[in-house]
């Protein structure tokens, strides 16, 4: 590709001189830099992670054509720097050349430490499913968490694909083997799976640990109070409840909830309150009407 050429026509001369392109910009010659500092190779890498940082610089400010320029210097004196292909690769991903980041990204892989060739992987996935090379974009998720098994992002990735394909019980295993217990994502995420797998006492157990995290979501605790009700462990439906609307007292679905268990228990005043909350708060909301007419028949 013509990316590849230019690196061929920037290689160094035998004199040991490069120059950089284009007329607006210093010359920058090796031959110049103090011999006694380092040997020449380590004098090369260090102009190369320069030119690098210039890549990655361009590249945050959306000048792709300059990234490209930068990482193709850093190449044509030193022709190891992994992060300059990573670069181009980047480069040619947000050009919207797939075929040209993909294969920067795979002569970066090698080259690169873990968890950076972890992330170019997941790049390489992502590539692969928008094209919907389907195998490929499994082989290249599965290549980037068997590289970087700590890493959650990369797993998460890798299960959402498989739910994607309709493959929950792929998501699953994968979840169930990888355990971020310091990540409410993950404690959330494996619920769902437990849940549509028809296991909802399993889901209901790390429900309970991503609210101990003080971290979960509104929907974590409504999905944790509805298997409290399926279970007619009504205490801890209006426990849960109540904890969400002390963090956000306008969530209607918990006014819901609170209204129904507190009807059902007895406690007809205080259901009356959450019910009339929940019908400001949702008025077309499925069980509004319902609650709407009960509410009438106490003269309320």
């Amino acid at each position: 590709m013509a990316a590849l050429a230019l690196i061929g026509a920037l290689a160094l001369g035998g004199s040991g001189g490069l120059e950089r392109p284009g007329p607006d910009v210093e010359i920058w010659r090796l031959r110049d830099y103090p011999q006694g500092v380092g040997t020449r190779q380590e004098t090369r890498q260090i102009f190369a992670r320069g030119y690098v940082v210039g890549a990655s610089s361009a590249l945050g400010r959306g000048a792709l054509d300059e990234a490209e320029g930068w990482a193709l210097r850093a190449l044509a004196i030193d022709g190891a720097a992994a992060d300059a292909f990573y670069a181009l690769g980047m480069a040619r991903q947000l050009a919207g050349d797939g075929a040209g980041a993909a294969e920067f990204y795979q002569r970066y892989i090698p080259l690169a430490d873990a968890a950076g060739g972890a992330v170019a992987l997941h790049n390489l996935g992502l590539l692969f499913e928008g094209r919907g090379e389907w195998t490929q974009a499994e082989v290249a998720y599965g290549k980037a968490v068997v590289r970087a098994p700590w890493n959650f992002d990369l797993v998460r990735r890798l299960a959402e694909f498989y739910r994607r394909r309709g493959e929950d019980n792929l998501a699953l295993k994968l979840y169930e083997a990888r355990s971020f217990h310091d990540r409410v994502e993950w404690a959330e995420a494996l619920g769902q799976l437990y849940e549509r797998a028809g296991r909802a006492d399993d889901a209901g157990a790390v429900y309970e640990r991503a609210l101990q995290t003080g971290r979960a979501r509104p929907e974590t605790y409504l999905r944790l109070a509805e298997i409290y009700g399926q279970r007619r462990q009504y205490a801890e439906v209006v426990a849960t409840c109540r904890a969400l609307l002390a963090r956000d007292p306008d969530r209607a679905e918990a006014h819901r909830l609170l209204a129904l268990v507190l009807r059902r228990a007895g406690q007809k005043d205080r259901a009356a309150e959450h019910a009339r909350a929940y019908i400001a708060l949702a008025p077309d909301g499925e069980s509004a009407a319902e609650l709407a007419r009960w509410l009438q028949t106490r003269g309320d």
